[in-house]
């Protein structure tokens, strides 16, 4: 068959070149619809639930929301693990499913049990983004000296994001930072009282006094109207105005019992960029499977079109985070290597061969193959990156194309055929050559079988590095049997061709052969330097130390901040001035932007004293005397930390949101503690903590997460509250009215809704007394009022600011980097002492992940499957050479083969991660 096609590609050699040209056309086409990422997406396939419980500490929650959620959600089909995050007002409960799920069945198989889930009234349940963890490809924040930070929000939230989610292949814009808007009904008590009301009866006239209804229709003549009651509130005028009883045929309204002003959500977060203090942020998240680039294309319109036709003068939007310059910058990387790659080999073979003609044969090897690669995945739907672009080797994919050329050009020095016999003696020594080569492909492929064997995150890494190498291989094969032929027949016909020998290869020839002969008579000296090679090698791998992946430089940085968990939103605003103006001073520097807390769609779970901080790099060419990381990260670390109590965790954007999407921690090397009582697991492993940062390479060590607040708790008195007829829910409703406010309704300004809280006006600050102060009306018509304090113990306790749980048990969990140290035996290393010096109590236990566990998992994998793979390789050989010696001779190069890349990591000081081991 493989005989027949060459004959085909030699006879009919120009229609083959031809289908050659056109393949490139089609390859280029493809090209530039293809998926290309900066770095693979390793993630789970997830799905978040959201649950919004405003106003309620995070053990409320956990007991309401997060474990009715949970329950809801086991037994999902092809569901894997599950977890739950749970802080103030919020849960979110993270479902990951098998590789192979699709997204949209997962998707479903969630709002199916929605309905099921069993949660308090006034919770809001929905299911989060249908992005990925790397999907937040473009961040910007809207900038405007002339309108406030609650104009500026609401242009965001009601116009911006409506432009940006017309864009094909965006899963969601999240809005956060600044004010959004809301009017609040401040209650006066001592009015109240006057006229028996209560803060419920305003709160039951404001939300039944924004409602419409239709009453069907009305026949008329041979037409038929619609008839609508229309009671939408349309201003603050009309609030104020609202009805909330009549005594006497006298109305009392709004505007006699309260105040209507404007005010705005109460907020968990807060953006700042550069020097600004409250900044109004977007964030565009990739719907998972898009292309980023063709994505990133319609974005960048979209905000042209915005700035120049829709924001009100002076306002525009001001990107900070843009997905494209990773991307082009991969782009030119695989471009550059590939270039250079080219020349090289093509010089190469031209200093073998020494023949422009044969050389250019060979090389159209090239692009034929890397477009078979770029066709093949984009017909599977697997994205290329910098990693499977990167890792084609030329030298391998031209093996097959320079034998057989150097076989052609043989043929036709020793026999001279005449211009007409040209095409049969191409295709005689193509013939020749087609079993070696079509079995050293198929090794190469078995050598590849490994890869495709890899789990999870390490299989999601390499497999398009597979496909890649593999797709290119076919190409490259099946090129070098029809292209090849058919072009070295055209350019070489009716030319004289001469063999000769360049001059270094005749010298290089003599010298090998002499040492070869000085080998073969003395075996035994050139065995015993080959074992103690071999064996110097494998004494040498325990010192190089491992890792899971070669750290990838993605151009900016990424630091994770943690203050004290007591302290407020506006104080830690406060804090980060200062840190943003530090960070701003390094010259490498071009943005700063902080991120506190989380925004109020709950995406998002950080607590106020949790930032986020995106530090955005000046380019090579802006700042040509710049810093590697290497140095400047611990420059920066070193002025950070001149303010004491404050963590710091140093990492880079894409990484952080992989690290925190795979074990939901952010860090290298995860512990977590499984078990019940959170107080005492806090403590046990503030003794790790204590251990693990005397270990040498150890850097950021931190219970992840785990703090407590003080809160102020009321513990009613039910014996007290029976006496004066109330029941628990009175006194909450109060305290909520009070302190936090009860969202009335929504009122409809233009195409905006705009929330209307009803509550009693509170200071700004407070304590124990103010809260025991508070008012609680008593008896039928609330015409009494008593102190909290009296039917209530209110006292300062601690509580939980956010509680973690996976496989519906809760788990504390402690994070740490490396730095300067290789994974492998830091990890050893923390493990023994840990296992030496750490006692833990009954119903817990202690698991470790993180990098570490993905690491430990592909190298296991490995040892099991290339030994499988050596098998086939040997049988492949054996069917070769239909003899088993000769089958095992070539074999014992592997070994040797091994010992040139084991002295490489180590002349280069690399380690052996899962990519070297897999190379």
């Amino acid at each position: 068959m493989l005989d027949a096609l060459i004959n085909l590609a030699v006879k009919r050699r120009r229609l083959c070149l031809v289908l050659c040209l056109a393949f490139c056309g089609l390859g280029l086409q493809v090209l530039s619809r293809l998926r290309i990422e900066a770095f693979p997406d390793v993630t789970n396939v997830q799905v978040m639930v959201i649950a919004l419980y405003p106003g309620q500490a995070a053990e409320e929650v956990e007991k309401k929301v997060t474990l009715a959620l949970e329950r809801a959600l086991v037994g999902v089909p092809k569901a894997l693990s599950q977890r739950s995050v749970t802080s103030f007002g919020l849960a979110q409960v993270i479902v990951t499913f098998e590789d192979d799920t699709d997204i949209f069945f997962a998707r479903q198989q969630i709002v199916e049990r929605l309905p099921q889930i069993d949660v308090p009234e006034g919770v809001s349940v929905e299911l989060g983004p249908n992005d990925t963890p790397v999907g937040q490809i473009y961040q910007y924040t809207l900038e405007s000296d002339a309108h406030s930070a609650t104009d500026r929000r609401g242009w965001q939230e009601w116009v911006v994001r409506n432009h940006l989610m017309r864009v094909p292949g965006v899963a969601d814009v999240v809005s956060f930072g600044g004010f959004l808007k809301e009017y609040h009904v401040l209650a006066d008590v001592g009015r109240l009282r006057a006229n028996d009301l209560t803060l419920s009866d305003l709160t039951a006239a404001v939300d039944g006094s924004n409602e419409a209804t239709s009453g069907g229709y009305v026949r008329h003549g041979q037409s038929e109207f619609v008839v609508r009651g229309r009671g939408y509130l349309q201003d603050a005028a009309d609030l104020e105005n609202t009805v909330v009883k009549a005594t006497g045929g006298t109305p009392v309204l709004v505007k006699h019992l309260a105040t209507v002003v404007e005010g705005y959500t109460p907020r968990r977060g807060g953006v700042a960029r550069g020097r600004c203090l409250d900044s109004v942020e977007g964030t565009v998240l990739l719907r998972r499977g898009a292309n980023p680039r063709d994505v990133l294309s319609g974005i960048h319109a979209a905000v042209k079109r915005i700035n120049a036709e829709v924001l009100p003068p002076g306002m525009r939007i001001d990107p900070f985070y843009d997905r494209t310059r990773l991307v082009d910058t991969t782009l030119s990387t695989v471009a550059h290597n590939m270039v250079e790659g080219a020349l090289l080999v093509c010089a190469v073979i031209w200093l073998f061969l020494r023949t422009l003609a044969g050389s250019f044969a060979v090389a159209t090897v090239m692009p034929l193959a890397l477009f078979s690669a770029f066709i093949g995945l984009f017909v599977v739907g697997v994205p290329a990156n910098l990693l499977s672009m990167g890792a084609i080797d030329f030298g391998i994919l031209l093996d097959g194309a320079v034998i057989l050329v150097e076989n052609v050009f043989a043929h036709l020095a020793h026999h001279r055929p005449p211009a007409a016999e040209v095409p049969a003696t191409v295709a005689r020594a193509a013939r020749e050559v087609v079993r070696p080569t079509l079995f050293s492909l198929c090794i190469i492929a078995a050598a590849m079988l490994p890869i495709f064997t890899l789990q999870r995150v390490e299989g999601r890494i390499f497999r398009p590095v597979a496909l890649t190498y593999g797709f290119a291989l076919l190409g490259a094969l099946f090129f070098t049997l029809t292209c090849v032929p058919a072009l070295v027949t055209v350019l070489l016909q009716g030319r004289q061709v001469q063999e000769f020998e360049p001059r270094f290869l005749v010298v290089a020839k003599k010298f090998y052969l002499r040492c070869l002969r000085w080998v073969l008579g003395h075996p035994l000296p050139a065995r015993g330097a080959a074992v103690a090679l071999l064996a110097a090698a494998m004494l040498t791998v325990p010192h190089l130390g491992t890792e899971f992946l070669p750290q990838m430089n993605e151009g900016d940085l990424h630091i994770t901040i943690t203050l004290p968990t007591t302290i407020s939103l506006q104080e830690a605003g406060k804090v980060l001035v200062g840190i943003r103006r530090d960070l701003l001073s390094f010259d490498e520097v071009a943005e700063v932007v902080t991120e506190q807390g989380h925004p109020e769609d709950g995406t998002d779970d950080e607590a106020p004293n949790q930032i986020k901080t995106f530090v955005i790099l000046k380019s090579a060419a802006e700042c040509p005397r710049g810093r590697p990381h290497a140095l400047l990260v611990p420059a920066m670390r070193a002025r950070l930390e001149q303010r004491p109590g404050i963590a710091y965790n140093f990492s880079q954007p894409i990484k952080d949101r992989v690290e925190e999407a795979i074990s939901g921690v952010r860090g290298q090397v995860v512990l977590k503690l499984f078990g019940e009582d959170l107080n005492a697991m806090h403590d046990k492993l503030i003794e790790v903590r204590n251990l693990l940062s005397t270990v040498p390479g150890a850097r950021d060590v931190e219970v992840y997460r785990a703090g407590s607040a003080q809160h102020v708790v009321a513990d009613i008195d039910r014996d007290a509250i029976a006496r004066l007829g109330l029941a628990v829910r009175d006194v909450e409703d109060a305290i909520e009215g009070a302190f936090g406010g009860k969202l009335a309704t929504q009122m409809w300004e233009g195409e905006r809704k705009v929330g209307v809280r009803v509550k009693l006006p509170t200071p700004d600050e407070g304590d124990t007394h103010s809260v025991a102060q508070l008012l609680i009306p008593v008896g039928k018509a609330g015409d009494q009022r008593i102190p909290l304090g009296s039917i209530a113990d209110v006292h300062l306790d601690r509580g939980r600011t956010q509680i973690n749980r996976e496989q519906l048990s809760r788990f504390l969990a402690l994070k740490c980097n490396i730095e300067g140290r290789d994974m492998g035996t830091f990890v050893a290393e923390a493990q023994a002492k840990v296992q030496a010096q750490i006692k833990l109590s009954e119903n817990t236990y202690l698991t470790w992940g993180g990098e570490f566990e993905n690491q430990r998992r592909a190298m296991h994998q490995l040892s099991i499957i290339v030994p499988i793979s050596i098998a086939l390789i040997f049988l492949l050989l054996f069917m070769t050479f239909n003899a088993a010696l000769p089958a095992l001779v070539v074999l014992c190069g592997l070994p040797f083969a091994a010992v040139g890349g084991i002295f490489s990591l180590l002349a280069t000081h690399s380690t052996l991660s899962v990519s070297a081991a897999v190379g």
